[in-house]
């Protein structure tokens, strides 16, 4: 898997953050967000960050053209039916990212999942996945890409991870009615701990309220884990 990997400036690594990308980007657009969520107040200095980058393959909803994507998506608007096999292949990795934290003496609760926009569709996915919580999901711009919660058999005990879920009232990529839904959709799935907000004025982006949204829910997740 190509990762970027980015350990504390100085020390050793008390936590972890595994941020996932959006479609036709790569690990890079997050270099410098531990820093951005440190400003914000979050107590992440010494969190390692992992940056992981999606293989190329071909988007139908864009014509076929090959982009780094976390799974296809077979509707035209973009959003909607999803790649269900790509899904379970990438939340695969995602759980091997988790388990490569902990054989390097990270704490499982010690541990966040997240990602903008199709990253963020991942790390909702992978909750399902998991056999165990983790410290925190976070999803900013994205959904939980699935047809309806009646059609998953299994959901495991990552669902019970506290989640983060946000976006922009004016975001035309993601339209708000897909993360609304997500959040009835999460919460019929079993999850219990889960926080969700949308931003006026914002579109297909973060905003800084929302990073400082962001940086509280990891500073209380990090607090419950001491």
């Amino acid at each position: 898997m190509d990762a970027k990997i980015i350990d504390p400036k100085e020390g050793k690594a008390d936590s972890a953050i595994i941020m996932l990308h959006g479609l036709g980007s790569d690990g890079s657009d997050f270099e410098h967000f531990r820093e951005e969520l440190a400003a914000c107040g979050a107590p992440v200095e010494q969190a390692r960050l992992i940056l992981p980058t999606a293989p190329e393959r071909a988007i139908t909803a864009n014509k076929g053209f090959l982009m780094r994507g976390w799974f296809d998506l077979l509707d035209t608007d973009g959003v909607g039916a999803s790649d269900e096999p790509a899904l379970v292949e990438s939340a695969r990795i995602a759980e091997r990212l988790i388990a490569l934290e902990e054989t390097k003496g990270i704490r499982r609760d010690r541990i966040f999942l997240g990602g903008f926009s199709q990253g963020g569709c991942v790390a909702l996915y992978t909750a399902l996945k998991l056999d165990r919580p983790i410290g925190g999901i976070f999803c900013l711009s994205g959904y939980l890409p699935i047809e309806s919660a009646d059609d998953i058999e299994h959901v495991g005990q990552g669902i019970l991870s506290p989640i983060f879920l946000t976006y922009g009232k004016e975001d035309n990529d993601v339209p708000p009615v897909y993360p609304e839904i997500s959040v009835k959709e999460l919460r019929k799935l079993g999850a219990t701990d889960l926080w969700s907000k949308g931003y006026d004025g914002v579109g297909h982006d973060l905003c800084i309220e929302e990073v400082t949204d962001l940086s509280d829910f990891l500073e209380k997740s990090l607090e419950a884990s001491r």
